[in-house]
């Protein structure tokens, strides 16, 4: 089974969802600290993660997709 990319493509405009994205990242990333979480947010568009099977993909872009974020699964 191929692994997929996750790509963030945008969507987060008000400051406030762009917090509401930097914590769910942050969340989801289980390795990112806050910081990182907000050099992520403001480098988007950018592939959140890189290794992820069909399922797995499809629930991070849904979680993220409930965040504010524009998201491409590939």
């Amino acid at each position: 089974m191929p692994l997929l990319p996750v790509f963030v493509t945008g969507g987060i405009l008000s400051r406030g969802h762009r917090f509401v994205f930097l914590v769910q990242v942050k969340t989801l990333s289980g390795d990112m600290n806050l910081v990182q979480a907000k050099k992520f947010v403001e480098s988007v568009p950018a592939v959140f993660r890189g290794d992820l099977n069909a399922e797995e993909a499809e629930k991070l872009k849904a979680a993220l997709e409930a965040a504010g974020a524009t998201v491409v699964v590939e």
